[in-house]
């Protein structure tokens, strides 16, 4: 999950799971702003920005960097998630993987989602929506469509992190995860209720942040040709949040 200082999401994400006394590991994502191409709107820039971070971001042994086709604002969000999932793997505990902009509306719900996911079997629970259709509520072993898009909030076991991190260069990280629940890879668990929801508005795009960036530079450079003035850009590090949770505790944060 991807976030950046200075912007809304991280602070209101962290007060939020504070007060619901929800415990949780923060995951750090690259700074995107040091990647950011000329032309921000230019895709061939875009994805040969991406190359290079992936490149120095993450080491890539069942794929070719050269091969990605994903633009930078993409593969930010992709090692936001890698780095959740290689965490997840590390610890060889299951957890709950927000992205900035989710919203935990119900911790009873969440607990619930969890607990039936493992009761049934799943690798992973789809906890937004995003990836379920309204008649598999309360199914496992779904198939979401290829393109499902969002990863608002999903749980997933050290199994599942180890498939997704075995992840395509080719499409979005939202879609990649589809792929091993739709050929029967891992078993996926969409909950009656979806204990999370994205929040609207409120904070910028990583592509917005480019572009903004782009902005900065461009108002710098004019400035350096103007004595006695001078520019102020801002350097956005890219963070990302996960909460731990096999099972939701009001009192210990985390059941173990």
């Amino acid at each position: 999950m991807v976030t950046f200082p200075g912007l809304t999401w991280p602070d209101r994400l962290r007060e939020t799971l504070r007060w619901k006394k929800l415990s949780f590991d923060e995951v750090h994502g690259p700074n995107m702003t040091e990647y950011c191409p000329e032309d921000a709107h230019n895709v061939s820039q875009s994805i040969d920005a991406a190359r290079k971070m992936l490149q120095a971001e993450w080491h890539v042994g069942h794929r070719n960097a050269s091969e990605c086709q994903l633009q930078l604002f993409q593969m930010v969000r992709l090692i936001g998630h890698a780095r959740a999932w290689t965490h997840v793997v590390q610890s060889g505990e299951p957890a709950v993987i927000l992205e900035d902009e989710a919203d935990v509306d119900s911790v009873e719900q969440l607990q619930s989602a969890v607990a039936e996911a493992q009761v049934k079997g799943a690798n992973v629970a789809l906890l937004d929506g995003s990836h379920c259709a309204p008649e598999e509520r309360g199914q496992v072993s779904v198939r979401p469509w290829a393109q499902a898009s969002g990863l608002g909030g999903y749980w997933v076991d050290a199994h599942a992190a180890q498939v997704f991190l075995n992840f395509p260069l080719d499409v979005p990280v939202d879609w990649g995860v589809n792929l091993p629940m739709r050929n029967g890879q891992l078993s996926a668990y969409c909950p009656m209720q979806w204990p999370v929801s994205e929040s609207l508005g409120g904070g910028l795009s990583p592509r917005q942040t480019c572009e903004d960036n782009s902005a900065v530079q461009r108002v710098a450079a004019h400035r350096a040709k103007v004595p006695l003035l001078q520019a102020k850009g801002t350097s956005l590090s890219g963070r990302g949040l996960i909460l731990k949770a096999m099972g939701v505790d009001r009192d210990t944060s985390v059941a173990r």
